[in-house]
């Protein structure tokens, strides 16, 4: 585990003190099989994101003037996409002029799904058509190939408040 950490860039004071503490956390929980010794290290690390982001302002800043950029980057299957268009139905619905774009998608479809989600709010989409092969960033990468099975991810950005000519 302190090696999945390290090669995931947390740090070598961090990782040692994650693996210490999910190491505590299973024997304290009893965890015997895979299953529960996992649903231990997850509920764990919930636990130690929220104590670290206590106190965080995690509201989302509009920008006095200009476009607000709403960033998302994670891994597959963590709920972008899906909370993108919640958002971008939110905004529109307060008289935002909303904006998504599709920037870095690495699975099959992402694209589309996110150009149904533009659909059902009745938001414009900007998105590059989908390639075979996806230029990836370095970093990314390195990254996958280190630990292949740790993440897919995908880029997105909401615009809000943007204007155009015909506004």
């Amino acid at each position: 585990m302190e090696d999945t950490l390290i090669e995931s860039d947390v740090g070598y004071e961090t990782a040692m003190r994650i693996s210490d503490e999910l190491r505590d956390e299973v024997k304290l929980k009893n965890a015997k099989s895979k299953k529960e010794i996992s649903s231990v290290i997850v509920e764990k690390l919930v636990d130690m994101y929220g104590e670290a982001g206590e106190g965080e302002d995690n509201s989302i800043h509009m920008a006095k003037s200009g476009p607000t950029v709403i960033l998302f980057v994670g891994v597959n299957g963590a709920g972008k996409t899906t909370t993108i268009g919640k958002m971008a139905n939110m905004y529109k619905q307060q008289g935002k002029k909303v904006l998504l774009a599709a920037c870095d998608t690495f699975r099959a479809g992402a694209i589309q799904q996110l150009q149904v989600w533009g659909q059902r709010d009745g938001v414009d989409v900007v998105a590059k058509a989908e390639k075979k092969v996806i230029q990836r960033p370095f970093a990314l990468t390195r990254l996958r190939r280190l630990r292949p099975k740790i993440m897919t991810c995908s880029l997105w950005t909401l615009l809000v408040g943007f204007k155009t000519k015909s506004t």
